[in-house]
């Protein structure tokens, strides 16, 4: 019994490992042409410079559109083109890359190998090292396996290695190893930068419990700063995100004024990209138990952090982006190891509990069913989830979300800036967002504009736009 977790450990681990190997490679989405873009770099000349070579070589595995992509390769002052990413995912991309190419494989399928490498290397860690009862090491298995995160071991980004170190930070914390939470959470905020805002609040405590400034302490903060320092000495900034010319960066720019409570919600619950939606037992059990434990000081502290990096992922102006097809935003995933922990480590061996897991297996395989299983359709990030039309077909008056979600999903397109869109239902309008200066659109696409709405418009050009139901 007490070798059960590894066996199925690792059965999961070579199916899926099997499963990846015979697939057809994922070759587009996300940031791809910077993440393996970097590894060709790097393996060419051992600097993420991106020369003529390396964009030759690329190009004969992705589309030679990306590089026209303002977001990507931008210039240096000396007319240099380097990647706005970090470099360190795609460090660790090279190896199972060279391997792949030693055996004739496509080396796309480095992103998912690498990505199941990095999964799985960390729940074998968290079972070995903070789970000791059988039973709870087989919970988690099911947990992580089945959670939003498989979505992303196809995405080609390091959503994977970010969330498994906030998984590792969140159960070395809490098992009072306060270093290695802040160790774990400081990697992870190499690859997305709101995550240094969890990063400090773990160095925070550690230097609280230690009572001293020790050299652990000075070395914590070092990493932290790496990346920053790093683009400091390729661009000249400490973080090249806020002069990358779209559309989004332009009209908004990155900072607190794209802070909302509620976005905060819609991190949870929007019917699109909220994580409640794609993680439905886990967070409502999650939830409860945190509630239970919130009077012991790291809980409320905990509490605290989470609600500062959930702010900080609304600095970026682009809300609608990171979905691996339908599944939830990247920018809630930091959430998914909290509830992952308290479900896991507060149930008790009941027949309630184990209903309760039948329950999440029925769910989550549900949900899988719609979203492509191990390989999301990663178009789906631009159509609206099958909550989200049902709402918009029964209830629309219901769901405003930021426009950006509506507006890309509605329309199946990604501009970077508002457009009237208007949600059909088989040829009847639910719902709209229409931009002030273009109500002859939608009297065009809906025959009339209901009354209630009809003093808002203007003649002017406006940015801006209403909802409008039906």
């Amino acid at each position: 019994m007490t070798k059960l977790a590894s066996i199925i450990f690792i059965f999961i681990t070579v199916f899926v490992l099997g499963y990846f190997l015979i697939k057809p490679a994922v070759n587009w989405g996300g940031d791809i042409i910077e993440y393996y873009g970097i590894t060709e770099s790097l393996i060419n000349h051992g600097s993420s410079k991106l020369t003529i070579q390396d964009k030759s070589n690329i190009e004969r595995l992705l589309n030679p559109a990306y590089f026209e992509d303002p977001q990507y390769y931008i210039k240096n002052s000396s007319g240099d083109r380097y990647p706005v990413h970090f470099i360190f995912y795609s460090m660790l991309l090279i190896p199972i890359r060279i391997l792949l190419e030693i055996f004739g494989q496509n080396p796309i399928k480095t992103i998912a190998l690498t990505n199941l490498t990095i999964i799985s290397l960390a729940v074998l860690f968290i079972i070995k090292k903070f789970i000791t009862d059988t039973t709870k090491k087989l919970i988690f298995l099911a947990l992580v396996c089945l959670s939003p995160l498989a979505y992303f071991i196809a995405w080609p980004g390091p959503e994977v290695l970010y969330t498994c170190m906030i998984l590792l930070a969140v159960f070395s914390f809490f098992n009072h190893k306060y270093f290695f939470a802040a160790l774990f959470a400081v990697v992870g905020s190499w690859q997305s930068q709101p995550l240094a805002v969890m990063a400090l609040g773990f160095i925070f405590y550690y230097a609280l419990a230690n009572k001293k400034i020790s050299t652990k302490l000075m070395m914590l903060i070092l990493l932290l700063v790496i990346p920053y320092l790093y683009s400091y000495l390729i661009f000249g900034l400490f973080s090249p995100w806020g002069i990358i010319n779209n559309g989004w960066t332009t009209y908004y720019g990155f900072g607190i004024q794209n802070i909302s409570l509620k976005k905060i919600f819609e991190q949870l619950f929007d019917p699109n990209i909220g994580l409640f939606w794609y993680f439905p037992i886990i967070v409502i059990g999650g939830l409860i138990s945190y509630i239970k434990s919130l009077t012991k000081k790291q809980s409320l502290f905990i509490l605290i952090i989470l609600i500062l990096t959930a702010f900080a992922y609304q600095t970026n102006p682009a809300w609608n982006y990171g979905t691996s097809g339908f599944g939830p935003t990247r920018y809630s995933l930091f959430l998914l190891p909290i509830f992952i922990y308290f479900f896991m480590t507060h149930i008790k061996s009941s027949y309630k509990t184990y209903l309760v897991l039948l329950l999440y297996f029925l769910t989550q395989f549900y949900i899988f069913s719609f979203n492509g299983y191990l390989i999301p359709n990663f178009f789906s990030a631009l159509d609206h989830s099958p909550y989200a039309k049902s709402i918009l077909n029964n209830y629309p008056v219901i769901y405003n979300p930021t426009p950006e979600i509506f507006v890309d999903r509605t329309n199946h397109t990604d501009l970077d800036h508002f457009t009237t869109a208007i949600y059909k239902n088989n040829g009847l309008c639910k719902k709209a967002y229409v931009l002030l200066n273009e109500k002859q659109k939608l009297i065009n696409e809906c025959g009339y504009v209901p009354e209630k709405y009809l003093n808002k418009f203007t003649d002017n050009y406006s940015f801006e736009g209403i909802y409008v139901d039906y």
